[in-house]
């Protein structure tokens, strides 16, 4: 190991790794093989394998990377690289979504349906793993232009996505999980971008029929329980790492 290596570069290092896997996603496709209906089998192939490397990204991470370089400071924070994770599921199963015009489109296509609902799970992760932590909260304010780029692509794609596909995803534990957005955004400041969300959420439920309850706003369904899920080791409580992490263009080229 070089004698210059400092903490900061396992981290770029991870997410360069990371990132790859949806650059090399993006470098296969075009937009004419996702209009397909339905979804053709080398794109689902693609789509399903590039996934699972993100699984396999994400276990080896938290198996072999030291835990001092990947934690928030605070105990309930541990394991950050759940955001970059969750936003690459989330790009890379968001790509379905791609050639759907209606609802209709969906009925006859199974495998885009499961792909649009591992990225709204994933888009639910990315607001969850945000509002559930304290010290993102208490930041939010200082932070919200260096630090939304995943909540405001998980709040538009959850919104591009269920006026589509809300007969077959939960569509008020998605829409309850904007609203904790709107609100990390009335706490940081920002009130016309929290009533934007609020009136967003509005739109969608009154499109969908979801109704939601005031308990939804801290309840919205049951989390995600991420020890079962991943591998993930009980990390020590120090270091907190400020590096953003890279957008894709939602679509690839023709």
């Amino acid at each position: 190991m070089s004698p210059h290596h400092r903490p900061v570069d396992d981290r770029i290092r991870a997410y360069i790794k990371g990132f790859t896997i949806t650059g090399d996603l993006k470098r296969q496709l075009k937009s004419s093989q996702l209009t397909a209906k339905p979804l053709l089998q080398e794109v689902v192939d693609l789509f399903t394998s590039s996934d699972e490397l993100v699984d396999q990204w994400f276990h080896e991470i938290n198996n072999n990377m030291h835990p001092l370089y990947q934690t928030f400071p605070e105990r309930q924070d541990r394991n950050r690289l759940l955001m970059p994770f969750a936003f690459m599921k989330l790009y890379i199963n968001g790509l379905a979504l791609q050639g759907v015009g209606s609802a209709e489109d969906l009925s006859s296509d199974p495998a885009r349906i499961e792909f649009i609902r591992r990225a709204l799970d994933s888009a639910s992760l990315i607001i969850q793993t945000q509002y559930e932590s304290h010290e993102f909260r208490r930041s939010f304010y200082y932070t919200m232009d260096y630090f939304c780029t995943p909540t405001y692509y998980a709040i538009s794609f959850i919104f591009k996505a269920l006026p589509l596909a809300y007969n077959f995803v939960d569509s008020q534990r998605l829409l309850a999980r904007v609203r904790q957005a709107a609100q990390m955004f009335q706490q940081g400041g920002s009130l016309d971008a929290a009533n934007e969300l609020r009136q967003g959420v509005d739109r969608i439920g009154a499109l969908t029929q979801t109704v939601l309850s005031p308990e939804s706003l801290e309840n919205p369904g049951a989390e995600i329980p991420l020890n079962v899920l991943f591998d993930i080791p009980s990390f020590i409580d120090e270091m907190a790492w400020d590096d953003d992490f890279p957008t894709l263009g939602m679509f690839p080229s023709v």
